[in-house]
């Protein structure tokens, strides 16, 4: 009974540290940018054969991935599981079940080289040629997407002259795929997958899980893939309790009330006259007695701090958007910070129904409270939307944009903005498509 315990013990011994010295280590960093130059943040960053290791990036925009893989090293797929390798320069892929099969090739400074699309009927093993016919020599990175699962692997050209061997992937009886120690030390194939609200998804295929300097930039979602994407899986629970509400729309370029120290805890960011970079919300200021907050002045006063311009409303799908928003200026003390979610009901705050309200029927929009108007009544939410109209103050948009700011054709009615004039020249009722 000893012997067995012992046998028992130093055979779980032996595993342990063969599973240690297995483990890959990851030490991973870098930016995530827009197209712009500007730090995405917020965006979520992950690796996609693991996606417990993960990161948030920081104010500027920065990320660090740290963590073991243990699976890195050697990784068995087991038959019931799509697979991917390679003989003589074509991909052989293991299908189970008949799929649409998505194969992008990339270089491993992440560039898309080529990708196709084809459909695969039968299960079994199928050799397929890579669109790669003027690829250079050199290592690349293929993804396969098949049957809701991505599959990456290393992958040299034939024609490139070099041993590759001890690199690519190897097919074994087990119908599955291993590597030596020492070639997953040189070669991780793997993708750094980044989420950004507003934004696709980027990916940054690497060679390597020490690596810094890592630049990532994010495209921003256009209007009509957001405006035309399923909501499936995105929309937010149910509420019960709501009011009755209306809403309206401004942009008049001024500092928040809500970035003011003196009327609230939840600060709302403003910006330079850029519209991108942040200044500070408020600044300290002395004497030999004592130290008070002052806040930066507003350009509506002739300061220097205006709207920051990602405070424009963005969907991201056919039903749902986020935004910021002004709230009543009487009432509860502090509303700032606070989110509203905004059921619209196809309806209209004067009973005169168009059919662009009737289009709004069924969508839900969640709103940050930013600002406050003591012209802003109960009920109503003033969203904030360039073109929406200067309302009561003008000189923001006068002093960050250099125009006139009575050319109508150029920022709309006060009221109502540029949707006021348009319909006004075209009629209040005129076709949707004008």
């Amino acid at each position: 009974m000893m012997t067995d315990f012992r046998v028992t013990f130093f055979s779980a011994l032996l595993l342990l540290i063969t599973a240690t010295l297995s483990a890959q280590i990851i030490d991973l960093s870098g930016m995530v940018k827009c197209k712009r130059g500007r730090p995405v943040i917020g965006a979520s960053v992950s690796l996609a054969s693991d996606g417990s290791v993960t990161a948030i990036t920081d104010s500027s925009g920065g990320f660090q991935l740290k963590g073991e893989l243990v699976a890195a090293l050697r990784k068995r797929i087991p038959s019931s599981t799509p697979a991917i390798g390679f003989l003589n320069g074509r991909l052989r892929l293991v299908t189970t079940q008949p799929s649409p099969v998505s194969i992008t090739v990339f270089s491993t400074s992440g560039r898309k080289i080529a990708d196709q699309s084809i459909f695969i009927a039968t299960t079994g093993t199928h050799l397929v040629t890579l669109p790669v016919e003027n690829i250079s020599a050199g290592y690349y990175l293929v993804r396969v997407e098949i049957a809701g699962t991505r599959l990456l692997s290393g992958y040299i050209p034939p024609k490139s002259g070099i041993n590759s061997t001890s690199l690519k992937n190897q097919w074994t009886e087990q119908n599955a795929f291993t590597r030596t120690a020492a070639t997953v030390a040189q070669i991780a194939d793997d993708t750094i997958i980044v989420r950004a609200p507003g934004y696709e998804e980027g990916t940054f295929p690497i060679t390597s899980y020490q690596k810094t300097d890592i630049a990532i930039t994010l495209t921003p979602v256009s209007r009509l893939t957001a405006i035309t994407r399923s909501c499936e899986g995105l929309m937010p629970p149910s509420v019960s309790g709501g009011q009755k509400g209306w809403g309206s729309r401004y942009w008049d370029c001024c500092k928040p009330h809500c970035s003011s120290p003196f009327n609230t805890k939840h600060l709302c960011a403003n910006c330079d006259s850029s519209g991108f970079d942040e200044v500070p919300c408020y600044v300290k200021e002395g004497n030999e007695w004592s130290t008070w907050d002052k806040a930066t002045e507003s350009s509506c006063q002739g300061g220097i701090a205006y709207a920051c311009y990602r405070h424009v409303p963005f969907a991201v799908c056919e039903n749902l958007a986020y935004g910021y928003a002004a709230v009543p200026g009487s009432g509860e003390s502090d509303l700032c910070g606070k989110c509203f979610q905004l059921d619209f009901d196809g309806g209209s705050s004067n009973n005169d129904v168009k059919a662009a309200h009737r289009m709004m029927k069924g969508k839900t929009m969640i709103v940050v409270a930013s600002n406050i108007g003591h012209d802003v009544s109960g009920g109503q939410f003033d969203i904030m939307i360039p073109g929406g109209g200067l309302g009561a103050f003008r000189d923001g948009c006068k002093k960050q944009w250099g125009v006139d700011v009575d050319d109508q054709e150029l920022v709309g009615n006060n009221l109502g903005g540029l949707i006021s004039v348009c319909q006004s020249k075209h009629g209040w009722d005129a076709d949707l498509e004008v």
